[in-house]
């Protein structure tokens, strides 16, 4: 598998989207912690709305629902979520690259946020997309959730067999239900095969850069049924 609209979708993030998504970078390394309220309710709005997580409609009805219920959650379990943050960049520095066990633990990390924040929000809703695209704002190696790059990504990569080959985190399928997000698992199963694939191939592409690559395939409908056609 070889990737060539990959410079293509790194030029058109550069003139873009770099300064874009620079801004949250800068945003969530000048206020990394959790004790701090109204920096939460900064970093979770801002981030929210960047990306259209919808995240407002899953609170109550009250000003700025679903926001406020997220920030409620990051500050009261402030020092848990500074800890499993903080956790995650050691391991991503001391394994001077993203290995597997910094993918596997930011599942597991997303898997209780996303169990803490579905409490409170209306009717118990998963905000899997937004967790994520928070968590990779703080932690730069995490996958972020996106429902068109996750497309290209079950086109492209079948899970249907139980191989390594094709569940590149360690558990065994079905055995992360009650750890994790099912869902985002499998997500980053699939993304960790790609990123692979690419790094097989001399390329040494960042998590947001494969994540631009794939939103970037889904929108050359031809590129996307080339891709397709090779499996």
């Amino acid at each position: 598998m070889n990737f060539p609209s990959f410079e293509c979708s790194r030029s058109y993030y550069e003139t873009h989207w770099s300064v874009y998504n620079q801004e949250l970078y800068d945003l969530c390394q000048r206020r990394p912690g959790h004790d701090d309220y109204g920096a939460v309710v900064a970093k979770v709005g801002i981030i929210a709305r960047a990306y259209q997580s919808g995240l407002e409609r899953h609170g109550d009805k009250s000003i700025g629902g679903g926001i406020l219920s997220a920030a409620r959650v990051f500050h009261r379990n402030a020092s848990q979520v500074d800890e499993m943050f903080n956790s995650l960049r050691k391991k991503w520095v001391d394994d001077g690259a993203v290995s597997q066990r910094v993918f596997e633990d930011s599942v597991l990390v997303h898997g209780r946020l996303i169990a803490w924040i579905s409490a409170e929000t209306r009717g118990n809703n998963v905000v899997r997309s937004f967790v994520s695209k928070y968590m990779h704002f703080h932690v730069p190696c995490v996958p972020i959730y996106d429902g068109l790059a996750n497309t290209v990504l079950r086109r492209w990569f079948s899970l249907r067999s139980s191989s390594s080959d094709n569940w590149c985190l360690s558990w065994p399928v079905g055995d992360c239900d009650d750890a994790c997000d099912y869902a985002y698992y499998k997500f980053v199963s699939r993304f960790v095969r790609l990123l692979r694939l690419m790094e097989a191939e001399g390329l040494e592409p960042s998590v947001k850069q494969v994540d631009q690559y794939l939103l970037y395939c889904r929108s050359e409908d031809g590129y996307l049924s080339e891709r397709k056609a090779e499996k």
